[in-house]
């Protein structure tokens, strides 16, 4: 009596694990560029919150220089910048490796792309 696995059925057998593992792979990117949004979502929300906080009690913006960096809230790889603030309305960047997203003083929705 032979043991073991004929030709084909390990054909099979690897067929189904190399899909398997494509469709693993797959997930796993989709799962970490959704997670890598939103945490540039949280930081600029949170420095927008900033930004109202310091005016609700100053009546006005904080001034500060295009480029301006904001230290990172959660410690991780996402890098806040200010790109314009002078007094009446700000715009507030984030970037982390190819993507890029911002916020507004005038729209409290984060949008794709950078400052314009």
């Amino acid at each position: 009596m032979k043991r073991g696995f004929t030709i084909i059925e390990l054909i099979i057998m690897i067929t189904v694990m190399a899909i398997l593992t494509t469709i693993g792979i797959i997930s796993y990117g989709n799962w970490r560029q959704k997670s890598l949004r939103d945490a540039i979502t949280a930081d600029l929300k949170s420095a927008a919150q900033a930004m109202e906080q310091y005016r609700n009690f100053h009546n006005a913006y904080p001034t500060l220089p295009a480029g301006a960096s904001i230290p990172n809230y959660n410690g991780g790889p996402v890098h806040v910048y200010i790109q314009g603030a002078d007094g009446k309305e700000f715009c507030i960047e984030a970037t982390r490796g190819s993507q890029k997203m911002h916020i507004t003083s005038k729209s409290s929705n984060v949008s794709d792309g950078g400052c314009s």
